[in-house]
């Protein structure tokens, strides 16, 4: 659909006589004339000037005398009238605006080179080169602009209007005497400052932030494992080995090394070489090697400080092993130390729901702090240790059996004859919050300046995985030492 514009009127004795048509606006008229420049008026007569006051007499030393009135001031002439200006001219139609030329195209878009490919996965697997990317393609040209309409002339301006006369100010009344200023009374003197008051005492230390860490563990996705870790590790690689270890290289995950002395003739080094991480930049690094005094007695157990990915070589009696008879298990060892920070552990809250599928099962919970002896050796010191017995049938066992705390202390307690104590499909929940008053200490675990950390497993006598326990919600409470 289009449009088309027309134009009605009459025209004025300013505008040119052009025709007007349906399609376009007429050019703009010429500009008017400018009117004559009014006369200026005749400058008033000034007034008369009115009489000095008399000086005031110099009066004796002290008091200023009155100043003299003030003669009357004339009065103004007035200003003759402006004279006018002349009228506005006609304001000329506006011209037409000219059309905006088309948008150039843009041009294609350049195509994209094939991606590289990844090269094969190997110990450290090389990438493969990145594809090069095609050529961009050119913009195309951009469009030009069309003429600018022309601008018609101005129209004359009309006549301003005369300004009245201004009035004529009165005479000003005369300033009074001004009356003298007194003296300025004097400056007492400073008074002294008392003697400072002694410092209170300082006030008790507030109690440390409590902090939590909060565990989620779902072993019924598990269809085989026994035992579930929460955090840290414990699990041996091989036992009652005897001289150089011939089943390197083995890989260690990150995790120390430790080693349980299970009988020993002569005490000597051990020797470890193998690829460690750096503690500070968690780059790998090769050919680190570790030697450790390994005595006695029996059942001690000795860790590397050094964190390996893996293992290339445990010399126990040579070529630089020096140890005899020594019969050992080997294995990985990991714990929390949460950066290497001093931790003390308040308590805990965990929630364990049993599989509908099997309610007849015994769960225990442990919570080892890895205690460090000096010279790479090491105890496990247990925080925790409970076990959740179910018998679908009321029978032994059938309720919590303390494998930890003794005495008044015990938690065990029976549910054998008068009713399943954790039925399939119901939660479970064990709590306690006092182990600073019964740990008196060795709830602190020093990681900033011993190997020492915290490991939290669970485990089941028969299966903790499916068909066993569907969930597991653990709320470990801290503070920071």
């Amino acid at each position: 659909m289009s449009f088309k514009i027309k134009a009605f009127g009459t025209k004025s004795a300013f505008e040119p006589s052009v025709p007007f048509t349906d399609t376009e606006i007429g050019p703009t008229g010429s500009t008017g004339s400018t009117g004559s420049t009014g006369s200026t008026g005749s400058t008033g007569v000034m007034g008369a000037t009115g009489y000095t006051g008399p000086t005031g007499y110099t009066g004796s030393t002290g008091t200023t005398g009155s100043t003299g009135s003030t003669g009357v001031m004339g009065a103004t002439g007035y200003t003759g009238p402006t004279g006018y200006t002349g009228p506005t001219g006609y304001t000329g139609p506006t011209g037409y605006t000219g059309y905006t030329g088309p948008t150039g195209y843009t041009g294609p878009t350049g195509y994209t080179g094939p991606t590289g490919y990844t090269g094969p996965t190997g110990y450290t697997g090389y990438t493969g080169p990145t594809g090069y990317t095609g050529p961009t393609g050119y913009t195309g040209p951009t469009g030009y602009t069309g003429p600018t309409g022309y601008t018609g002339p101005t129209g004359y301006t009309g006549p301003t209007g005369y300004t009245g006369y201004t009035g004529y100010t009165g005479p000003t009344g005369y300033t009074g005497p001004t009356g003298y200023t007194g003296y300025t009374g004097y400056t007492g003197p400073t008074g002294y400052t008392g003697p400072t008051g002694m410092q209170g005492m300082t006030g008790a230390t507030g109690a440390s932030e409590l902090l939590t860490m909060n565990f989620n563990l779902f072993p019924e996705q598990s269809t085989s494992s026994d035992v579930i870790f929460a955090t840290g590790i414990f699990t041996p690689e091989s036992v009652m080995e005897t001289g150089n270890y011939t089943g390197a290289p083995f890989g260690v995950q990150n995790n120390h090394l430790y080693l349980k002395v299970n009988s020993l003739t002569t005490p000597g080094d051990v020797v470890v070489i193998g690829t460690a991480i750096d503690e500070t930049t968690s780059i790998p690094v090769t050919g680190i090697s570790e030697t450790i005094l390994v005595t006695g007695p029996t059942g001690t157990y000795f860790q590397t400080y050094t964190k390996w990915l893996g293992v290339d070589d445990v010399f126990v009696d040579g070529p630089t092993g020096t140890s005899v008879g020594l019969d050992y298990d080997l294995g990985q060892l990991g714990y929390t130390d949460i950066g290497n920070i001093d931790f003390t552990i308040k308590g805990y809250r965990v929630e364990m729901q049993q599989s509908s599928m099997n309610n007849n099962i015994s769960l225990r919970f442990e919570i080892i702090k890895v205690k460090d002896l000096g010279s790479n050796k090491f105890s496990f010191f247990h925080l925790e240790n409970i076990v959740v017995n179910s018998d679908s049938k009321i029978s032994d066992p059938n309720g919590l059996q303390d494998d930890l705390r003794t005495g008044g202390d015990d938690r065990t307690f029976s549910s054998t004859g008068l009713y399943e104590f954790w039925p399939g499909d119901k939660t479970m929940v064990l709590k306690q919050g006092d182990f600073d008053s019964y740990f008196l200490g060795e709830n602190t675990i020093n990681a900033s300046t011993l190997e020492e950390g915290m490991i939290i497993k669970f485990s089941a006598d028969n299966k903790i995985g499916a068909p066993g326990v569907t969930y597991i919600r653990l709320q470990l409470r801290y503070t920071l030492v």
